[in-house]
């Protein structure tokens, strides 16, 4: 298992090997149908206004959580290495888990171009993020960062 998310009803979690991203009510569920199939390295996951966005190798995915029939669609493509991931109000942030690693967002509302926050990171592997600023783990130096929004 990998990234775990919760809203109101639901829990959801990557199962990376498998390629499956798992839905399952917060009363529990007694077998485990997947939400999303067929994803590659499914990572960590996030829940954002009735969307679930998850990091895949190589794409930001989303779909609402009401159902992801069909294929789900990509928020953000050519992100390889897209791992950590993490929301406020209005925007989504993700980090590529490279040794020249990136922080990066997004509005929620869509994804055209995504805004590099911080470049020449040391494997940035978990995020956080409150109203002023977004935060990062890099893995491979051993340092929080801090950009402001």
């Amino acid at each position: 298992l990998s990234g775990v998310a919760i809203d109101d009803t639901s829990i959801y979690w990557a199962e990376p090997k498998l390629g499956n991203i798992i839905q399952c009510p917060l009363a529990g569920c007694p077998t485990f149908t997947p939400f999303a199939s067929g994803q590659v390295k499914p990572a960590k996951l996030d829940v954002a206004k009735g969307t679930l966005f998850w990091s895949a190798d190589g794409a930001i995915m989303s779909c609402a959580t009401s159902g992801c029939a069909g294929t789900p669609a990509i928020f953000a493509q050519n992100q390889v290495g897209a791992y950590a991931i993490a929301h406020d109000a209005t925007t989504l942030y993700w980090t590529l888990l490279e040794n020249d690693g990136k922080v990066l967002s997004c509005p929620l509302a869509g994804c055209t171009t995504p805004t590099v926050l911080a470049d020449r990171q040391a494997q940035p592997a978990a995020l956080a993020v409150d109203d002023a600023s977004v935060y990062w783990a890099n893995s491979g130096g051993g340092t929080v960062m801090r950009v402001m929004k």
